[in-house]
């Protein structure tokens, strides 16, 4: 398999860094080459034998027997030579044998690093695996809570704009009642008002009626003391002498026109004192229906008022309500943002 030339030199590079740190030590590990290099498994394994085979000498063979012509050429002359030679190449021979044997141990060491580090690539595999369908599991569950989150949030967004919209009604019905409990008070004002026009009317009517009893009551006392006036005169005219008869008589006339007279006015007194007692029903009959009137205005002012206090307060509540939601809605909204998958 053909590697390429940056991955060869960084596996080979990576070799010669970790045998200088430990320069005592044996040769770096395949698994330690492979996390320093950052390459792949089969490719630190085939870096790693060249690596190795450059740390030790190379020893070229030699052939076992001089060539017949040469045997022949130098057989008399340099058998000693000969000797010499095969000697040299004997040891060379034992020399590469020994080269072979640690590349054979070698080759088994890194077949053995080789399989320790696919069985502990395996069971990093494994893991990841467990890891990647654990997460799988958590990002389905997230994907479900998420879509609840999605789901509440539009509820709670649903109920604000209904509580604003009750908030909103309400503050209209509010301003309304406002209005209304102003209106009132007016009314109440204009109530009392004539309230107390009338109360002022029925106070002079009634010292018009005091005066026209006092009227009738003297009118009544003259005519009484003419009564006991003119029976005294008659008494005594009786007991005088005949000529004062048409003087008496005269006089009885003229105290009777008189007492006409005062029962003329008795009369009349009686009927201002009637016509003023039936105005005075009247102005009380006004001044109960204005104070009637004035105690409905007040009920309902104070009905309105309740309305406008319950109104305040529904506000309120819708308001508490619309914060509450607007929190809920903003905690969702940070909430969901967590569960979003990343890039959308």
């Amino acid at each position: 398999m053909a590697i390429n030339q940056d991955v060869y030199q960084r596996i080979f590079d990576a070799a010669d860094k970790l045998h200088a740190d430990n320069p005592g030590a044996d040769y770096p590990t395949i698994e330690a080459v492979r996390q320093e290099s950052r390459a792949g498994m089969n490719a630190v394994v085939q870096v790693m034998k060249d690596w190795r085979q450059a740390q030790r000498k190379q020893v070229q063979p030699v052939r076992k027997t001089l060539p017949e012509a040469l045997l022949e050429q130098v057989q008399t002359v340099a058998h000693s030579f000969w000797e010499a030679a095969q000697q040299l190449a004997n040891e060379s021979l034992d020399t590469a044998r020994v080269e072979f044997e640690a590349e054979k141990a070698d080759l088994l060491v890194i077949s053995a690093q080789q399989s320790d580090a696919f069985a502990l690539q395996g069971e990093q595999l494994q893991t990841a695996h467990a890891r990647i369908a654990e997460l799988e599991k958590q990002a389905e569950e997230a994907a479900v809570e998420a879509r609840a989150m999605a789901q509440r949030l539009e509820d709670v967004q649903r109920e604000l704009v209904e509580s604003e919209q009750r908030a909103l009604v309400a503050a209209q019905r509010a301003e309304e009642i406002e209005q209304r409990a102003n209106d009132l008070r007016e009314e109440l004002r204009h109530a009392h008002a004539e309230v107390d026009q009338v109360r002022a009317e029925r106070d002079r009517a009634l010292e018009r009626a005091e005066d026209a009893a006092n009227q009738v009551a003297r009118a009544e006392a003259r005519l009484e003391h003419m009564r006991e006036t003119t029976a005294a005169q008659l008494e005594q005219q009786r007991e005088r002498a005949a000529q004062e008869a048409r003087e008496a008589t005269d006089r009885l006339a003229k105290a009777e026109g008189e007492r006409d007279r005062a029962r003329g006015e008795i009369g009349t007194a009686r009927e201002e004192a009637a016509g003023l007692r039936g105005q005075l029903q009247r102005y009380e009959d006004q001044d109960e229906r204005a104070a009637q009137a004035a105690r409905d205005a007040a009920e309902r002012l104070a009905k309105m008022e309740a309305e406008r206090d319950q109104a305040r307060s529904d506000i309120a509540g819708a308001r508490e309500e619309a914060a509450g939601l607007r929190g809920q809605l903003e905690a969702t909204t940070a909430l969901l943002a967590k569960f979003k998958p990343p890039g959308k």
